[in-house]
């Protein structure tokens, strides 16, 4: 058994490999938890413990379980996870979320942002003058967001692929608050409300893992992927040591050919490069809603009452993105009661034209903004839609002559 699968067992008491096996509703839970725990594992830098199924009290009579509490330098991070798939509607703001299959029935369930809320103020409780923050993590990879930011940071909402950006961002702008020996103390005093740990036993338990299983108290770099965890010991091979050498080389050969400010230039410019190549392939690092600014929205009934019109006007906010509709891009009509109709944007009514519905960043002399056609809702009334998004959205930008695409994004337009 791997040293993760370890660590996931003596915080839960539960086999995930024999989850994997029976693969119920809770088995897939279980397995969201241990995605996020891999995560982090790979992720997190710097002091901090972490405790799972925190059985936190409420008041006097009523407690409320945590699925996952990171003590961490900057506060206390408190996860609430979900293994869904399928395509999530709803709002930072509204009760109940839909889970939206193409062909099942559509499912509704409790607004997970409202459920870490409650077990924030539980915690706030115990750790009053302390920050503490709410992570919201769907792990399924086949699940798609569709619903609005919180306000601010109050809430963090993100897929697993998007869990490494949220993180590097808030622990990259907080204070470090916590000294390893808060942290210490505040570990076995949570440990109490753990089922798996019991407060007497926390300590010793916990030092009897490698160090890496419980995030120790050392700084260590990041890991991209469990085969090279840090508590693995090998030696250098002996390619990987010619090309350190030749890199090596590489560059003493620059700084006297070129100068060292050029090589420092280079070397950004490389990084960047290499940025925007990564963000192409993982998860948007950046709100769709900040770049493109939505305004003129009209939702009409049309003449036939049992149908509607829509349209808005869609522009470029900045200097840095511009957007992209697709061919395959789609409205969805999220109705007041949870069932979702799927418009799509072009086809004999209105063919695509690639150039026509490419948008160019402010600043750049391109066209930056224009009026959607309006598309006739059949069967939906004017009165009957909570929320309209239009899907595959693409987000570009250009860089030193290049262009580098996002794929894959809703944008909320009504």
């Amino acid at each position: 058994m791997s040293d993760l699968k370890k660590e996931y067992k003596q915080l839960t008491n539960v086999d995930i490999e024999e989850q994997k096996r029976i693969w119920d509703e809770r088995g897939k839970g279980y397995y969201g938890e241990y995605l996020v725990l891999q995560e982090l594992r790979r992720r997190v830098d710097g002091k901090s413990k972490i405790l799972m199924n925190l059985n936190i009290p409420v008041d006097a009579e009523k407690t409320t379980e945590i699925d996952l509490a990171l003590i961490h330098e900057t506060g206390i991070y408190l996860f609430e996870m979900k293994h869904y798939k399928g395509i999530i509607y709803g709002d930072a703001d509204r009760e109940n979320w839909t889970q939206y299959f193409k062909t099942t029935e559509n499912q509704s369930f409790k607004n997970p942002i409202y459920q870490n809320e409650y077990h924030r103020q539980a915690m706030h409780k115990l750790y009053p003058d302390l920050p503490i923050y709410s992570y919201v993590v769907f792990t399924n990879e086949d699940v798609v967001l569709k619903v609005s930011s919180p306000a601010g940071r109050s809430a963090v909402l993100t897929t697993l692929a998007g869990l490494k950006y949220e993180l590097n961002t808030d622990f990259g702008s907080r204070a470090h608050l916590l000294s390893g020996e808060k942290i210490e103390n505040i570990f076995k005093k949570l440990s109490a409300y753990s089922p798996r740990i019991k407060n007497e036993e926390a300590d010793e338990d916990v030092k009897a893992l490698p160090i890496s299983a419980y995030m120790g108290l050392q700084r260590r770099p990041v890991v991209a992927n469990a085969a090279t965890a840090p508590n693995s010991k090998r030696s250098v091979p002996l390619r990987e040591f010619v090309l350190v050498s030749l890199m090596c080389i590489v560059i003493v050969v620059a700084l006297f050919a070129t100068g060292f400010g050029a090589v420092e230039k280079q070397k950004e410019m490389q990084e960047t490069i290499e940025q925007l190549e990564q963000e192409m392939h993982s998860a948007l690092p950046i709100d769709v809603t900040q770049q493109i600014k939505v305004s003129n929205v009209r939702l009409r009934s049309a003449s036939d009452t049992s149908a509607s019109t829509f349209s808005a006007y869609l522009g470029t906010t900045g200097n840095t993105y511009g957007f992209i509709l697709n061919e395959d891009s789609q409205y969805y009509i999220v109705l007041w009661n949870g069932d979702v109709k799927v418009v799509d944007m072009f086809g004999d009514r209105l063919p695509y034209n690639a150039d026509a519905n490419k948008l160019s960043p402010k600043g750049s002399g391109g066209v930056t903004g224009g009026q959607l056609s309006a598309v006739t809702l059949s069967g939906v009334a004017e009165e009957d839609v909570l929320e309209i998004y239009i899907s595959n959205v693409t987000l570009w930008r250009n860089y030193n002559g290049k262009e580098y695409y996002y794929h894959g994004n809703s944008l909320r337009v009504y």
